[in-house]
């Protein structure tokens, strides 16, 4: 067993989005196997995925019974369902797009995501070793292959709790290291939000009214289980907290019937209290967030932050040469004035 995530790292905030994360993770693009690898040389892509443009409707139907999802967009989300705070699955796969219980859910990660660990120091923290296959699901959507990310879009969320929720990812279970990241852009480091060989649980500050995808990334085949829990302040006093646990087949081979009837060998860690006030008192100084279509990238900032110095400095080496020129030619008219 292997427990929850970063000790000292700063909380993730995710700022508030109705479309839009523009990003290009290529360095996961080719498969396994896949004889040209230069391709996995990471390119950039400013097309905005469609896929993070949704609204949620305030009757969308609840499905029930088992389900195992192997493709398509799916959502971890908080509810209210009779008055209680919830944890939920927004499957998008289906269609009309339903609710779903995720005890009920096997989400399986086959094999069409099994990618080689990246030549590069930045993700050593994946717990694999360069050219290994790891089983992911990418920050943007890899086709036929489930694409997890979580959202805070349903309308009753919107309207009852107070900014936003925290989310905290307390444990998981399985043959493997699991990890959640995310990347700005095709060339930013790695932004780590959790991994399941850290201490402490990974918490991330979500604005309402927010849908954002990561990279999950998980090192061996087979069953996992994925403790998350949704910690929200109701009423500026109240706090309400939901947990659930997200059941993952990872690999082909994996059997969905052993992963709907696994249970923890070790009992995971609750929601500690507080937890939402902590978040709600340091979201505003968070130090990583998500680039969205009111957050520029931070590669085109530092381009612009560049191009305006370069200027700056021009504008002022052309005032002190203009200046000079001026004292010389007053001081030649002076000597001209004197000599005659």
């Amino acid at each position: 067993m292997s427990t929850s995530t970063s000790s000292m790292r700063p909380m993730i905030r995710l700022r508030a989005v109705t479309a839009g994360l523009s990003v290009s993770i290529l360095c996961w693009a080719v498969p396994v196997g896949a004889p040209n690898v230069a391709a996995q040389v990471p390119s950039e892509d400013t097309t905005e995925d469609p896929g993070l443009a949704q609204q949620i409707a305030e009757d969308q139907a609840t499905a029930s019974g088992p389900a195992e999802i192997r493709a398509g967009h799916i959502d971890l989300g908080p509810r209210f369902v009779d008055g209680t705070f919830t944890l939920m699955l927004h499957d998008d796969s289906s269609d009309p797009s339903v609710w779903r219980d995720p005890d009920e859910v096997v989400l399986r990660v086959g094999d069409l995501g099994k990618r080689p660990v990246p030549d590069d120091p930045a993700y050593e923290f994946l717990g694999a070793t360069p050219g290994e296959p790891v089983w992911v699901v990418s920050q943007t959507e890899i086709p036929g292959v489930v694409w997890l990310g979580w959202n805070t879009q349903e309308p009753d969320v919107m309207e009852r709790i107070d900014r936003g929720v925290t989310l905290s990812l307390q444990a998981a279970q399985g043959p493997g290291q699991v990890s959640l990241y995310l990347q700005s852009g095709a060339f930013g480091a790695p932004d780590i939000i959790w991994r399941s060989t850290d201490a402490e649980p990974g918490t991330i500050w979500v604005d309402t009214n927010t849908h954002t995808h990561a990279n999950w990334v998980f090192t061996e085949p087979g069953s996992y289980l994925v403790r998350v829990a949704a910690i929200a302040s109701v009423g500026g006093d109240d706090e309400v907290v939901a947990t659930t646990d997200l059941r993952i087949a990872v690999g082909d081979a994996a059997d969905a019937e052993v992963v709907r009837r696994d249970a923890w060998r070790e009992p995971p860690p609750s929601p500690r209290a507080g937890d939402a006030s902590t978040a709600s008192g340091s979201r505003d100084a968070a130090a990583a967030t998500v680039p969205t279509r009111d957050t520029p990238r931070q590669e085109s900032s530092a381009l612009v932050i560049a191009v305006v110095a370069a200027l700056f400095v021009v504008m002022i080496t052309i005032s002190v040469m203009a200046q000079r020129r001026t004292r010389r030619l007053r001081d030649e008219a002076a000597r001209m004035r004197g000599v005659s």
